[in-house]
């Protein structure tokens, strides 16, 4: 993880936090180093590197998964509150017999997969114990141009995001699918410590999954910025551009060297510590 820090002004600041092995024969760490054990082949470049003398870490990784899938599927119950038209713009939605409660500016995408899928909807929860189809028309159909570099993304038509309320795309993903993010700037117009990009498994109609699967592969040019709350998913990270944020997933990987994680300075924003404390949605 790559972020501005400094070993002495900071010196509870951990850059990587590991439970398990490292295999990677040679790791840059910016701020310290807690590792559940080491491995002889491996070197950690860090400002110290601590092991624990017990089994017991001080991060719990249980509690934090949990909580990360709790938050994916409290998400998935929402209704959007906006969209972007096939033209671009952005539209509030105005749902009438539906009481939108999310304190958040929602947009949802339809079922993304690489390839040909069909998909009988898009579901969120209307009642307790009830799902129902979120209408075609609040769906922000942009996935292609957004996400998979069709077309040339920038944003917004002559418009901004909302600055108001936290920004979150909910992205169902057929379960088993490889997507490959290459827009080369799917983060135009939008600032990093106020956008969640959350990644959740659906099956064939478009319904959530909670066993679901799949991989995310990231090859934009510019940095991807916001939190990614993927917590189902493999990410497979590249050299070119950076994930620059927080980055909450499944498993993680580097495709070659040279790859860093930056954090919300990186994103170079001057109303990103306005937003700093509101970047995950509240998971109660």
């Amino acid at each position: 993880r790559q972020q501005i820090n400094d070993c002495e002004l900071y010196p509870t600041s951990h850059g990587l936090v590991l439970n398990g092995l490292n295999y990677s024969p040679k790791v840059r760490v910016h701020g310290h180093a807690y590792l559940q054990q080491q491995d002889d082949d491996s070197e950690v470049n860090a400002c110290s590197t601590s092991i624990p003398s017990s089994s017991i870490h001080r991060y719990n990784f249980d509690q934090a998964q949990t909580m990360a899938l709790n938050i994916s599927r409290q998400l998935v119950n929402m209704f959007p509150s906006w969209t972007i038209d096939s033209q671009g713009v952005l539209v509030k939605i105005m749902a009438e017999g539906i009481d939108i409660k999310q304190p958040y500016s929602l947009f949802s995408l339809p079922m993304t997969c690489q390839g040909q899928c069909e998909s009988m909807g898009t579901y969120f929860s209307c009642d307790e114990n009830r799902e129902c189809q979120i209408p075609k028309e609040a769906l922000s159909n942009v996935a292609d141009s957004m996400l998979f570099g069709n077309g040339t993304w920038t944003g917004p038509v002559q418009q901004v995001y909302p600055q108001d309320k936290l920004v979150v795309f909910n992205v169902p993903v057929l379960n088993g699918q490889v997507l490959d993010i290459k827009t080369i700037n799917p983060s135009a117009g939008l600032n990093a410590c106020n956008t969640v990009y959350h990644f959740y498994a659906v099956d064939q109609q478009g319904r959530y999954m909670s066993n679901g699967k799949f991989v995310i592969q990231r090859h934009s040019k510019h940095p991807f910025s916001g939190m990614m709350l993927a917590p189902q998913a493999h990410i497979i990270d590249s050299n070119i551009g950076a994930f620059v944020g927080q980055l909450i997933a499944a498993s993680y990987e580097a495709q070659t060297d040279g790859v860093q994680i930056k954090d919300y300075m990186a994103a170079g924003n001057e109303k990103c510590q306005m937003f700093y404390h509101s970047c995950e949605p509240n998971p109660s």
